[in-house]
């Protein structure tokens, strides 16, 4: 444990959310899906987890104002150049330019620490939530000398140490005022789906598309005809959890990045704990559950597709395509506007109609050295090439950041 002072703040460090968990839950209500003491429980739980969990409270007259989640993650530079060079995302690549860049020069012993508030398994800004008095300035301010605690006072026999905050929208109001600031990195967009008012179902969507998307939608519903799909009760997700892990666990197998493992019983467990947000769509064949999508309700207008799963043995069906549409569906059926789709897989998520959304990170490193060394390593990183498509008609929502 570490506390410290800031102004009229009292901050304090765990490393074990138990040991703040009554001042974490006094806004139980107010804090979003991905701040909440039982979803945070489930990430500890995961395999493979590459990055250590840190928690820290803010504290006003003796009452939590704002809660923050640190995850440290430290690597070795030494062979990361040669085994990630193929591979796409924005801290794969850029650990292929560190290790080109500076293993070189530094030799074999040569790593790095990256200290992020911020969760490093999904796009957007879900590290942090302060109550609405905290002004956006003071916000900034009170995570900056959090990542400063960290620095300090969790040493680290890492060469290079970096601090970030991530992921801030194109649109958001939080500016740093340090100097010097930090350095600001686009990553790679996540993929956001509007959807228009006014329509029924799928069929009417898919109606806004060009012919050529029509017509795709059309044969691959078709591969995918004796699928019958449906959201799952808590009672058919507590059945059928060693299913859901298993598909889970085929999808898992062949990711190109494996950030992480989740534990068996995962989605079992977050469904008892959340059955109103936490909601899961399956696709079966004869009664047999053969491709599964997760997804997390932020609110009554928009949802983030989750973790999904599905039977490597059909890829014939495009399963993971067919998925998508039924996402949409899903949505459209219970009056959802907006679904966010991650970063992965942009230019299939754009045929169905999904639009980039510019993201950044904010940069801290550590010493004139380490700045020197980040910001050259951002200079040699090239963005990963993506073609975007746009189905909708000429007269229809063109495609555009949002």
């Amino acid at each position: 444990m570490h506390q410290f002072k800031f102004e009229s703040f009292i901050i304090q460090i765990e490393e074990r959310l138990d040991a703040i968990q009554s001042q974490w839950d006094f806004h139980c209500k107010q804090l979003p899906f991905f701040l909440q003491s039982l979803y945070l429980k489930e990430l500890e739980r995961c395999h493979n987890r590459p990055f250590k969990q840190r928690y820290c409270c803010v504290m006003l007259n003796s009452k939590c104002v704002g809660v923050a989640v640190l995850q440290s993650l430290q690597f070795n530079l030494s062979g990361i150049a040669d085994s990630s060079r193929q591979k796409s995302g924005f801290w794969t690549r850029m650990a292929y330019a560190a290790g080109r860049n500076i293993s070189s020069c530094l030799g074999n012993k040569a790593s790095i620490e990256l200290h992020c508030i911020g969760n490093q398994t999904i796009s957007g800004t879900h590290g942090f939530y302060f109550v609405p008095e905290i002004s956006n300035p003071t916000q900034i301010q009170i995570l900056e000398k959090i990542l400063d605690a960290i620095h300090l006072n969790f040493s680290s026999p890492a060469l290079m140490q970096v601090d970030l905050i991530k992921d801030f929208g194109i649109n958001s109001q939080l500016r740093s005022k340090t100097l010097p600031g930090p350095l600001i990195q686009n990553l790679e967009p996540e993929m956001v789906l509007d959807i228009p008012e006014k329509l029924s179902g799928i069929e009417d969507y898919i109606a806004l598309f060009e012919k050529k998307y029509r017509n795709r939608y059309k044969s691959i519903v078709k591969k995918a005809s004796a699928l019958h799909w449906k959201v799952l009760t808590p009672n058919e997700v507590n059945s059928l959890s060693p299913e859901l892990d298993a598909l889970y666990e085929s999808v898992f197998q062949k990711s190109e990045i494996k950030m992480l493992q989740l534990p068996q019983g995962y989605f079992s467990n977050l469904n008892a704990c959340f059955p109103d947000t936490f909601q899961i769509l399956g696709g079966f064949i004869n009664e047999r559950l053969v491709v599964f999508g997760s997804c997390i309700h932020e609110n009554a207008q928009s949802v983030y597709a989750h973790y999904i799963g599905l039977d490597p043995n059909l890829e014939d069906m495009e399963l993971y395509q067919n998925l998508l549409y039924r996402f949409i569906d899903f949505a459209i059926v219970h009056q959802i506007s907006k679904i966010h789709f991650g970063r992965t897989a942009a230019e299939i998520k754009s045929t169905v109609g999904a639009v980039p959304s510019p993201l950044t990170v904010w940069i801290y490193p550590r010493g004139r050295i380490n700045q020197w060394a980040i910001q050259t390593v951002l200079k040699t990183i090239k963005p990963k090439s993506v073609t975007y498509r746009s189905p909708f008609k000429a007269s229809q929502t063109p495609l555009k950041l949002v």
